[in-house]
């Protein structure tokens, strides 16, 4: 496995994901 200090580019890229997907989420509760 990665450490985190080996590739912090894949952990940036999955945050970048999650927010997308919280975002996504937000965007259906909210009926957009």
């Amino acid at each position: 496995a990665i450490s985190p200090l080996e590739n912090p580019m894949t952990i940036r890229g999955l945050r970048r994901d999650i927010a997308r997907l919280k975002t996504e989420l937000t965007k259906k509760e909210m009926g957009i």
